[in-house]
């Protein structure tokens, strides 16, 4: 059964090879393929908020569930499903395909890009081990990745150094890598005014949320799915020690906002108990980049989100508690010492020393790391990021024929 249907997969495929080699390409229509999770934000939202005015693009948004009545209502259009009929001759016809995750979002892997332009935006400066860089390693997958690989026209980075790390991750000739800045990053630097309306709302939110209080950001990273004890990424703490953390934020007029993934919730939702702790879920604030922009101290652990902070020029401390344990698991690209921009902790009491520091310095950046992590990873400070990559993606699009 396994060999028949291996068959027809490839029988189906060679069609759509073959039918897509010979389609008129439209070199005006750009097509935005949301991942599984169907989620419109980071750099694919921002790049298209820049060119969706552009009378030279047409947009269209292709999703693999098709219909999503609140994205809808954003982009004034409908969403396309993938693996339909329509979806398919949208994606015969398209000069330019944008992604942000992986190519198998698609579920086409007939679609090559031969006359046309497949441009990744990823979705951050990756730190963690990814694809062929991680330590548990994805040897199940491989064969999906070589057939990303033969079909990706290039992927943009933050700089030099992210051009290299991805290169490496991808497996992918470092040519096809193209540093640019991320557009999401764009969010982080322009006026607020400039922002779309429902995130200067989320700002606007969060700012009186805080009502002149100061806000320190803890943000771990999930860990993957194995018999371990916090999943969530979120430090255990005891009752003693939240008395002395939120005692510490009261003093300085500050409250501990919780940004955590959404997969295991039960310890993080009991911390909302405290009320210098508060919650800053992705239910409540979908927009990350707008939480960043309020935040005066950022706790965070091997997540990349100190990457996207540096932008902001406030303090950041590395809560390591488990590092040991989680090189073996994902492992890091980097020796972390040498890239990370404050101080790494690997227990409750530095943590408290140095959130204690930060309250003291104002919540001004003191530690030495910072501007040589900044210069690693940014190339570009600037909210010039989307302009960039859509002048790139023109470019590529010009080269086809």
């Amino acid at each position: 059964m396994k060999i028949v249907t291996r068959t027809i997969y490839r029988v189906v495929n060679l069609i759509i090879n073959v039918i897509d080699l010979l389609y008129p390409r439209n070199k005006k229509i750009w097509v935005f393929q949301l991942g599984r999770d169907d989620l419109f934000n980071g750099n694919i939202r921002a790049l298209w908020e820049y060119i969706k005015n552009d009378p030279d693009i047409v947009y269209e948004i292709t999703s693999v569930n098709g219909n999503n009545q609140n994205l809808e209502k954003i982009i004034s259009k409908k969403i396309i499903k993938t693996n339909s009929i329509k979806g398919l001759l949208l994606l015969f016809k398209t000069r330019v395909l944008i992604i942000q995750h992986a190519r198998n979002d698609l579920f086409v892997f007939g679609i090559t890009e031969r006359r046309r332009v497949i441009i990744n935006l990823w979705h951050g400066i990756p730190v963690k081990g990814l694809r062929y860089t991680s330590a548990s390693g994805y040897a199940n997958l491989k064969n999906n990745f070589k057939k990303e690989e033969a079909n990706c026209t290039g992927i943009i980075c933050s700089s030099k150094v992210d051009k290299l790390a991805m290169s490496a991750c991808f497996n992918i000739p470092y040519s096809r890598f193209f540093i640019t800045g991320l557009p999401r990053n764009d969010w982080m630097k322009m006026p607020i005014n400039n922002l779309p309306a429902e995130m200067r709302k989320e700002y606007d939110s969060l700012k009186e949320l805080l009502d002149g209080k100061k806000l320190v950001l803890y943000a771990p990273t999930f860990r993957n799915p194995a018999p371990k004890k916090f999943f969530s990424g979120v430090y255990p703490f005891s009752t003693t020690e939240l008395y002395r953390l939120c005692n510490l934020l009261e003093q300085n007029n500050a409250v501990l906002g919780l940004r955590t993934h959404d997969y295991f919730t039960n310890y993080r939702d009991g911390l909302y108990n405290h009320e210098r702790i508060i919650d800053l879920s992705s239910q409540k604030f979908n927009n990350v980049q707008m939480i960043l922009r309020t935040t005066d101290l950022l706790l965070t652990d091997y997540s990349s989100l100190w990457l996207d902070y540096l932008l902001v020029e406030k303090p950041v401390i590395g809560f390591a508690y488990d590092y040991e344990e989680y090189m073996k698991d994902r492992g890091l690209i980097y020796e972390y010492r040498d890239i990370f921009p404050g101080p790494l902790v690997a227990n409750f009491e530095e943590l408290f020393t140095a959130v204690n520091d930060a309250c003291r310095n104002e919540f001004a950046v003191t530690n030495q790391m910072f501007h040589y992590s900044f210069k690693m990873f940014y190339r570009f400070s600037d909210y010039g990021s989307s302009k960039r990559v859509a002048a790139l993606i023109k470019q590529l699009s010009a080269g086809k024929t």
